[in-house]
């Protein structure tokens, strides 16, 4: 989510100013502002959350759920799509990422939106 703001805050704070409109919500211009940055911001994020599926920290879209696994308890019975590119094993099996690893994606999330609301404050 924090990458997913950055995106979005740096492309706001780029198109805004560039269109007189875009700070009234009953104005088109505001609603293309606000769909250029989501789409700024999937672009930003998609690299950090196919690391994060990669290594099992969340489910991908294309996750299977055998009939009957629980869902309350987190990667119980996760397991890829038939015919997945990336892995044919569960999602439990996949390697998960030494604690350094996790900090460092967590801080470089957090570094990058703060730095983006500071360079557009």
């Amino acid at each position: 989510m924090n990458v997913l703001m950055t995106g979005m805050v740096l492309t706001m704070s780029l198109l805004r100013p560039r269109l007189p409109a875009a700070g009234d919500p009953s104005a088109l211009a505001f609603w293309f502002v606000m769909s250029m940055a989501l789409l700024a911001g999937f672009a930003f994020a998609y690299p950090m959350n196919w690391w994060l599926v990669a290594h099992g920290l969340k489910h991908g879209m294309i996750t299977v759920r055998p009939h009957g696994a629980e869902l309350g308890v987190p990667g119980a019975g996760l397991s890829r799509a038939p015919g997945h590119a990336a892995h044919s094993a569960g999602l439990q099996d996949a390697a998960k990422p030494a604690l350094v690893e996790t900090l460092l994606v967590t801080l470089l999330s957090i570094v990058g939106l703060a730095t983006a609301i500071v360079l557009t404050a």
